[in-house]
């Protein structure tokens, strides 16, 4: 059984409460929780954290091959999150 409660406060904790220091993937994601579900639902869906986990863990492999500079990010719209 997967602990809900210590993976959620991992992803709390490197991506939506460190601003200063997230990747472009991780603004993404950080977005995608203030935009989609309440923390509680997230908390209570294990489809929905297996879900983030893993596009989490993509963006972030592909965010490493994107220029930061969001003019050159225009060009790859179709593969956000």
């Amino acid at each position: 059984m997967i602990d809900k409660n210590s993976i959620f406060k991992v992803f709390i904790k490197e991506i939506v409460l460190e601003k200063e220091n997230r990747t472009l993937s991780q603004m993404y994601f950080a977005n995608s929780l203030s935009l989609g579900f309440q923390i509680e639902q997230i908390i209570s869906l294990d489809k929905i954290i297996l879900t983030t986990i893993f596009r989490s863990i993509i963006a972030k492999r592909f965010a490493q091959s994107v220029p930061d500079s969001y003019r050159d990010c225009e060009r790859f719209k179709k593969y956000r999150l």
